[in-house]
């Protein structure tokens, strides 16, 4: 069975393949939110994650096995991200117009 939840990075051990993951609860599964430790299906790059990091997981369950098949990362930035953007200091954000964003009063 396989099922799709949200969590938080908490570790990585990239020679072991595994994650520690603060996931939210998986009614499919009855189980809680909870932090555990995930191995990581082989195809699966894990090498740029970091630890804080927001992810959608779909985890596999193998009899008594629970791995991680794929995951897609949150595309929220960080504060200081979001502040680079809106002043046009991004990578590949130079094209776009933000005249049209409500950039806070200026009353």
């Amino acid at each position: 069975m396989q099922v799709w939840t949200q969590g938080q990075v908490q570790n990585i051990d990239l020679a072991g393949r595994t994650l520690g993951v603060a996931h939210q609860p998986i009614p499919e599964w009855q189980w809680p939110a909870m932090e555990m430790d995930f191995t990581v299906a082989d195809d699966v790059d894990i090498s740029q994650l970091k630890p804080d990091q927001t992810l959608h997981l779909q985890v596999e369950q193998e009899g008594d096995e629970y791995r991680i098949i794929q995951i897609h990362v949150e595309d929220k930035p960080a504060a200081g991200d979001a502040m680079k953007e809106a002043k046009g200091e991004m990578p590949g954000m130079e094209g776009m117009d933000h005249s049209q964003h409500q950039m806070g009063d200026k009353s």
